[in-house]
């Protein structure tokens, strides 16, 4: 998936979390959505007059711990002269993704992995790492086509070990 198409669905998605959500909840998913598609606007070009970039350094403001942190550095990495070299936003990707699932956010952070995974799709640690996020959401078949992705970009690795005990858990 192209990586602006993975920006737009994984904002979707968040947006979808933050309508049917009440509370802290309701707001951080729509912080996250709004920072995603401020990232997308300005890896596309399409941040015209810095509207989306504004109205999402608002909303990072309003946000409070490490997530605040992990999502202004997404919005420092979209503004790189190469919108966002590889390495740097899938780490910052990856980053978030650990803080969702760390608070129980698993259907975030697995919108956010599929993001990591189009700027990185031969990263074997992202696949695991959605495969173990799929896993923990009761997608048992996501998680087991996940794994095997991690299992065949490793070969004979550390990650192929691990996510072969994802298949086999």
């Amino acid at each position: 998936m192209h990586l602006t198409s993975a920006l737009r669905a994984a904002a979707t998605s968040l947006q979808d979390i933050s309508a049917s959500a009440s509370g802290e909840r309701r707001q951080r998913a729509a912080s996250v959505a709004v920072v995603l598609r401020a990232v997308e606007c300005a890896l596309d070009g399409g941040d015209e007059g810095g509207f989306p970039r504004r109205r999402a350094e608002r909303e990072v403001e309003g946000v409070q711990g490490a997530e605040r942190a992990l999502l202004a550095r997404l919005l420092l990495l979209a503004d790189t002269p190469a919108g966002g070299a590889s390495e740097p936003l899938r780490d910052a990707l990856v980053d978030l993704a650990y803080e969702l699932e760390r608070t129980r956010r698993l259907a975030e952070a697995a919108a956010v992995l599929e993001v990591a995974r189009a700027v990185s799709p031969e990263d074997a640690g992202v696949a695991l790492h959605a495969g173990r996020v799929a896993r923990k959401e009761g997608k048992r078949d996501r998680a087991l086509g996940l794994y095997r992705a991690a299992r065949d970009l490793d070969d004979a690795g550390a990650i192929a070990r691990l996510a072969r005990v994802g298949e086999e858990g």
